[in-house]
């Protein structure tokens, strides 16, 4: 029994590769050729997705915002929402009137631009609590209406409450002599509402900002104010967080129109000054492009970076984004995702079919292998059919042939794959391909090898069953 052990059978294969030598030879090399290119080509594409995961979630939109609002007579501006008070006073809405007892309006509604609200091109908008704010004293201002006059402007330093009668100011005389004064008025640009120098103003609240009254200078050439901000005072009342202002208020509601719409996955705001300071560390080395950068108006837009889960809808979310008021450009990069895709299909297809054809000269030259032994030892199965040995036991030997010719084929093909991979890899941590990302070897081996010796092994056997199945079938 111990002639037909194990060691009898793995003997007999070992025997039988040495035997074909060169046929042997050939089976192995073109099977290893074949894991090669196989592996190759799981690594190009694990590569390619890793290198788009790199490259950011190319299922994005980039959706630019024009901020800086200002508002031309008639535009409708939506309103901030609720602020919320330290002293537990419950917001109300907003009004025009600091000392009004109801709101006009309210958080997130609607206000229809009137140059009538406007001081110096601001519309104020007042906070109204259920506490009403104590009284607060006020101070006078000379605003001169960006004119350049002869000496400093007047100067009151004085504090007023609602009601006090305030001595207007001398007329400040102009350094051109076409530049006539006319007199102060409360409303920027405002001739109707004149008041002349060492006049009675009798201070009212309601032309307060932040417990201050400007008194603008009023010209013969004054220039005319067509575009009005949007700006909000909590009313002398000390609030959780910061002022909101009118450019936060349309990118949050921007941002809430967005995140309803279908197919979205993330939205993140990018503002203006978050570009910036991106753009600073990216040329941190080139102090010259910073100091142009910073030495005017920051050139950036806000924008919404907007990831979106099918690929095949975007068409209908860029159409969708197009129609919410305030963005007004569109960037997606889906061309370049679809690009990619189409890539990596096109390699998937054409390396299938190059890998059923290796496969199946593989499986072709074992078969031819297997063949050969079978000839060699023609007298030997014949006289071993004679005496009742079963199929199985005439093919095991063969099918441990095939066996041993995958696990050498997946042995050197993994060598080869490992020591390519890793000469790849130095050249792209060199500073010639610095731009291109790589898997580490280490993190996919073990898979590779498993795959390697299980096709290595299952291209064996079944060349060698098919070998010895119709020579057993003759």
């Amino acid at each position: 029994m111990r002639r037909y052990s194990i060691t009898y059978f793995i003997g007999q294969s070992i025997s039988g590769l040495l035997r074909n030598g060169v046929m042997s030879i050939a089976s192995i090399t073109v099977l290893m050729s074949c894991l090669i290119v196989m592996g190759s080509f799981a690594l190009l594409v694990l590569n390619i997705d890793y290198n788009m995961e790199n490259l950011g979630d190319l299922n994005t939109i980039s959706a630019f915002v024009q901020t800086d609002t200002e508002y031309a007579e008639g535009e409708e501006a939506i309103l901030a929402g609720a602020l919320k008070a330290k002293n537990g006073a419950e917001f109300l809405g907003w009004s025009l009137d600091p000392n009004a007892d109801a709101p006009t309006y309210a958080p997130g509604q609607k206000y229809t631009v009137n140059p009538a609200d406007a001081k110096n091109g601001k519309i104020t908008m007042y906070a109204i609590w259920s506490i009403k704010p104590q009284t607060a004293n006020y101070g006078i201002v000379y605003d001169m209406s960006g004119v350049s006059i002869e000496g400093n402007p007047p100067v009151d330093n004085n504090r007023y409450n609602h009601g006090d009668e305030v001595v207007l100011a001398d007329a400040p005389i102009p350094k051109l002599a076409s530049n006539n004064f006319l007199g102060w008025s409360v409303v920027p640009g405002d001739a109707s509402q004149l008041m002349q120098p060492g006049s009675i103003y009798k201070l009212n609240a309601g032309n307060a900002v932040c417990a201050t009254v400007t008194l603008y200078a009023i010209w013969s050439n004054m220039p005319v104010i067509s575009k009005y901000e949007i700006v909000y005072n909590p009313n002398r009342t000390e609030i959780e967080g910061s002022v909101p202002t009118q450019d936060r208020v349309l990118l949050m509601n921007i941002a809430e129109q967005v995140s309803k719409l279908d197919n979205i996955k993330r939205v993140d705001l990018i503002t203006k000054e978050m570009a910036l300071q991106q753009e600073k560390k990216r040329y941190e080395d080139y102090p010259e492009v910073i100091e142009i950068l910073l030495s005017g108006k920051n050139p950036y837009p806000d924008n919404f970076l907007i990831s979106y889960y099918d690929n095949d809808k975007v068409a209908t979310l860029i159409y969708q984004l197009n129609q919410i008021d305030g963005i007004y450009k569109i960037r997606d990069r889906s061309d370049v995702a679809e690009r990619i895709d189409s890539l990596k299909s096109g390699i998937i297809v054409v390396f299938s079919w190059f890998m059923i054809l290796l496969f199946v000269v593989s499986i072709f030259i074992i078969m031819n292998t297997v063949k050969l032994a079978v000839f060699t030892r023609k007298q030997e199965i014949s006289i071993m059919r004679y005496v009742g040995a079963t199929n199985w036991f005439i093919t095991l030997p063969f099918m441990l042939e095939g066996v041993f010719i995958g696990l050498i084929s997946a042995g050197l093909a993994y060598l080869i794959e490992w020591y390519i991979y890793i000469y790849l890899q130095r050249m792209v941590i060199s500073d010639t391909l610095q731009m291109i990302h790589i898997i580490s070897f280490n993190s996919i081996s073990k898979w590779l090898l498993v795959a390697f010796l299980a096709i290595g092994m299952l291209t064996g056997v079944v060349g060698s069953y098919i070998s010895m199945r119709k020579y057993l079938k003759a």
